[in-house]
């Protein structure tokens, strides 16, 4: 009954609020818990990242398509997503990608501008240098996305959503500016190289970067924590200068905020950010008449989330005061705004309803603090206030050079890995030890032999004199010897360097 209720309220919405001021949205999302080998753990909430990306987006588009397999609580919690859903299979994808292609085709022949959303949540991996996600049925790789989404997309514009670790690794060839997962400016300078997105200049991407091998889960949310930023921002909480609009540049400064105060490295989200080269202007999202909006009052301050009456968490907001927000909410019957031990009950919450917060009545928290393994998720996610300020200061940061990514660029590239290092430095020693050691017994042998020559004593002792000497040269001949190979080893070792290098 509540699908009906949605779908009937969608329909009489007017086509400007389901559409991108006059641009036709399609979008595919692609959710895998599992990887397709078994290689990695599984994941808990790539399911539910799905299902709350396809509510969030059918707010603006009646085409979306989402391919997951539901877990049973995720089934529990969406039970209308379960009929709808199809498997995260290539062959299902690719026809999925042909529908939305032939449909662009049309809208465009109409004159409608249209845009193509790609999402995708779960494993990425690495292979012989070239990134690639985890689908139920095999990999989907770097070059794959670029050969059956990107390069024949007939839109206008497209946005790709990657929230897996090694995502970079989804735009971006494994190049020699790009080592190991910890080198930022190397991967962000093979990302812009030709032969990936600059010969794609209508096409966009945000990408969750992390120096950690596993995606970031978050169980107080039951998402993982980039989609679940991501998700917040485009709700309209990262809309910084009030247009209506989220821009990559804002969408960037929401995460490096809600990620800022999270202390230990390994624990905390980077994104990857970069709009469309056509037009750097191009908003990744327009929020302007969607959904029901949530006001926020301009001097409130703090930490708040929402949940729904399905214990769903909607978003996560640190507010500065001084700062416009309204949030636009998914048409749900009931939704609640918490902020320290007060809770802010909306009712009703219908397509097009509108709900000030200041004019609502506070009440006691309702239900009790749930608790949670990731208390440094909990404490410091979020930590930062976001405003305009925030969001101005971030954007002149990175508009420091021409192109957006220039501060990440401009970074000094730190020297790669050099694995023979301990092998130079080891012949070395051996070489110059062994080389010194036979040069002491060559003079003691020289010694002796003169010792022996001269020498007026007994016959014993001008032959223990002598085979002294000889012992001593014949010792010394093998450690020169084992002396000049390891010094000729080290000198090729350096050599191959010099080679490569080169």
């Amino acid at each position: 009954m509540r699908l009906v209720t949605l779908i009937l309220a969608l329909a009489l919405l007017p086509r400007a609020a389901l559409a991108d001021e006059g641009t036709r949205v399609f979008v595919i999302i692609v959710a895998n818990n599992n990887s397709y080998d078994g290689s990695r753990p599984p994941l808990r909430f790539a399911d539910d990242d799905g299902v709350r990306y396809r509510e969030l987006f059918e707010l603006f588009s009646r085409d979306v398509e989402l391919y997951t397999v539901m877990d049973p609580d995720t089934q529990q919690t969406f039970p209308d997503a379960v009929s709808t859903a199809r498997l995260p299979k290539r062959a299902e994808i690719r026809a999925g990608l042909a529908r939305a292609f032939e449909k662009i085709r049309a809208a465009k022949a109409e004159g409608v501008r249209t845009a193509l959303y790609f999402i995708y949540s779960g494993h990425g991996d690495i292979r012989d240098g070239v990134g690639f996600v985890h689908l139920l049925d095999g990999p989907l790789s770097r070059q794959d996305l670029y050969a059956e989404v990107i390069e024949p997309s007939p839109a206008d514009v497209n946005h790709v959503v990657v929230d897996a670790c090694n995502a970079y690794f989804m735009v971006a060839s494994r190049g020699k500016g790009a080592k190991a997962a910890g080198d930022y400016a190397g991967l962000v300078k093979t990302l812009v190289s030709r032969e990936s997105l600059d010969a794609h200049p209508n096409t966009g991407v945000v990408l969750a970067t992390t120096t950690a091998a596993e995606v970031h889960e978050w169980s107080r949310v039951e998402a993982g924590v980039f989609s679940h930023e991501l998700r917040t921002a485009m709700s309209g909480a990262a809309d910084a200068n009030g247009d209506g609009a989220v821009s990559y540049d804002e969408v960037a400064a929401f995460l490096a905020a809600a990620n800022g105060g999270v202390p230990d490295p390994k624990a905390r989200v980077q994104a990857l950010t970069r709009p469309p080269r056509q037009n750097l202007a191009e908003p990744f999202v327009r929020v302007t008449s969607q959904g029901s909006a949530a006001v926020f009052p301009k001097d409130w301050q703090g930490r708040f989330y929402i949940e729904d009456d399905r214990r769903v968490r909607y978003a996560d907001i640190n507010k500065a005061a001084g700062q416009d927000l309204t949030l636009r909410l998914v048409p749900r019957p009931t939704y609640y705004v918490r902020g320290g031990d007060r809770e802010y009950r909306l009712r009703d919450v219908n397509a097009g309803s509108s709900h000030d917060l200041g004019a609502t009545a506070a009440e006691p928290i309702s239900v009790a603090a749930r608790g949670s393994a990731d208390d440094q998720l909990d404490a410091h996610l979020f930590a930062i206030p976001y405003d305009g300020e925030y969001a101005r200061g971030f954007a002149q940061a990175r508009a420091l050079a021409d192109d957006p990514l220039a501060v990440a660029m401009a970074a000094p590239e730190p020297p790669p890995p050099d694995r023979l290092q301990p092998w130079k430095i080891g012949a070395l020693a051996v070489g110059g030890s062994t080389a010194i050691a036979a040069i002491v017994l060559e003079v003691m042998a020289r010694h002796n032999s003169e010792l022996y020559r001269d020498s007026a004593g007994s016959r014993e002792d001008v032959r223990a004199l002598r085979e002294r000497a000889d012992t001593q040269h014949d010792a010394a001949v093998v450690l020169g010897a084992v002396a000049g190979g390891a010094l000729l080893s080290a000198g090729g070792m350096y050599l191959y360097d010099w080679l490569v290098d080169d």
